[in-house]
């Protein structure tokens, strides 16, 4: 049997019966299942995105390719389409960067990750799981042999 394909009008219920909405300078905090960053996740059939990213589609449309949708309040949980805008993802590392949310290392550890990378025995994501770091982090650190990443 064929799923339901979900209206735009359905969609858009659905998705705010999860969200607390407030003023449009506040942010509408999302209240439906978060991961364990505190990004909301809205399923709509079979499809799961970020509520952040549903939001800004509900609102704008489609998002484009190789675009984020970008919190200006820089708070994950946030869905106010009012305080999201897009970026790309060196707009969203200096925004992190900026906000002070982004891990940082210390020079040794950046040293080790240098290392393992060179001896190319080790995937960028199973080193970005062994420092708790994202992988484009690692990806970073590959690209940018002069650049610190010092952690607090």
């Amino acid at each position: 049997m064929p799923r339901h394909k979900f209206t735009h009008e359905e969609r858009q219920r659905a998705f705010m019966e999860k969200v607390d909405i407030k003023g449009t300078d506040e942010c509408w905090e999302w209240r439906g299942y978060k991961d364990h960053d505190g990004y909301g996740e809205f399923w709509s059939g079979n499809h799961k995105s970020h509520a952040h990213r549903a939001s800004w589609e509900l609102l704008y449309g489609d998002i484009p390719e190789g675009m984020s949708v970008l919190h200006k309040c820089n708070n994950s949980g946030c869905v106010n389409p009012y305080h999201l805008y897009l970026g790309n993802q060196a707009d969203n590392m200096r925004d992190r960067m900026m906000a002070g949310t982004a891990a940082k290392l210390y020079e040794g550890e950046v040293w080790l990750i240098r290392k393992l990378l060179k001896s190319g025995k080790f995937s960028q994501r199973f080193i970005a799981k062994m420092f708790k770091v994202s992988q484009s982090m690692i990806s970073s650190i590959k690209r940018d042999p002069n650049h610190s990443y010092k952690r607090r």
